[in-house]
């Protein structure tokens, strides 16, 4: 499912339109990888005001500014799945590049989510 349809789907959700769109959301969860998850956090995000963008990265949502300039990346995980580290990495050396934030976000079985604040920590000897 592309990107541009959460949005859709969210709105419709929160208008109380759910009639409209049940196979689409049947379709979510059951042909896209994380893609219940990555609802939960988008729809949750929009519920808490927040300005969210498309993002060409697998599993992560960028929250926006008024310009449309990304202010966070948000990485969506599930509590029953192992994260991958190598992309957590490279997303959080791409964050540091743009000068943008990076937040974990965790789904729990129950659809709740928990969000973690990271950054990249250089140890001295």
């Amino acid at each position: 499912m592309k990107e541009g349809h959460y949005d859709d789907i969210v709105s419709k959700i929160i208008d109380g339109r759910i009639d409209e769109i049940t196979d689409r959301l049947t379709e979510l969860a059951t042909n896209e990888e994380n893609g219940w998850n990555k609802l939960v956090v988008y729809l949750d995000l929009r519920m808490r005001g927040k300005r969210l963008a498309n993002s060409n990265i697998p599993n992560v949502v960028s929250v926006v500014d008024r310009s449309d300039k990304p202010t966070t990346f948000v990485m969506i995980a599930s509590e029953t799945r192992p994260i991958n580290l190598v992309r957590l990495i490279k997303l959080l050396d791409l964050s540091k590049s743009l000068g943008v934030n990076v937040v974990l976000a965790i789904v729990d079985k129950y659809g709740d989510v928990t969000y973690y604040s990271l950054e990249e920590i250089n140890l001295l000897k």
